[in-house]
């Protein structure tokens, strides 16, 4: 019984990841790329966005403004944005 009980939540949390990962659609990165800039008090057009992973709570990615990486992330629930140099 416990072996089929943990099966049977592998199984969903697989399903799950599958719901939440795969390829982050244009909407997106226009989204992350719209809050990235509000948070940087910058025009969206001056911030690239690249390796965006997400994930049930939060996204990480990386935003690239005025030749500077920043790691990122957003909280998926609440909408707001976090940036950092790598290293800070």
């Amino acid at each position: 019984m416990k072996k089929l009980n943990l099966l049977a939540l592998l199984v969903l949390v697989g399903l799950f990841q599958g719901c939440v990962g795969g390829e982050p659609t244009p909407q997106d990165k226009s989204s992350l790329q719209t809050k990235t800039a509000k948070f940087f008090g910058a025009s969206s057009d001056s911030i690239t966005i690249n390796n965006i992973e997400s994930g049930l709570i939060m996204t990480g990615y990386k935003a690239n403004y005025q030749g500077t990486l920043y790691n990122c992330v957003k909280h998926n629930m609440y909408g707001y944005v976090n940036c950092k140099k790598p290293g800070y």
